[in-house]
């Protein structure tokens, strides 16, 4: 069984973002590609914000086959955090 602070919620509308905040998801990720900008994904849930789902293993420090993880920049501010892109 799997709780829900063990779960990952990657979304990119607030009514995803604000799923996960209902759920009590242990990690939120709104994703720039639908229709909440940056800020309206974190007002409404979002741990962290990414430009597009390429970029979830970024997130997490990961390396892909195809890139490296040298060219992002990730802010944090309070407990959100955001990716920038190339």
């Amino acid at each position: 069984r799997v709780s829900p602070e063990e779960c990952l919620v990657v979304g990119d509308t607030i009514a995803d973002t604000g799923m996960g905040r209902n759920a009590n998801a242990g990690l939120i990720v709104g994703v720039l590609t639908g229709t909440g900008t940056a800020d309206y994904l974190f007002d409404n849930g979002a741990d962290a914000v990414i430009p597009n789902i390429g970029y979830l293993s970024r997130l997490f420090g990961m390396k892909t086959r195809d890139r490296s993880s040298s060219d992002i920049t990730v802010s944090t501010s309070a407990s959100s955090s955001s990716i920038e892109g190339d």
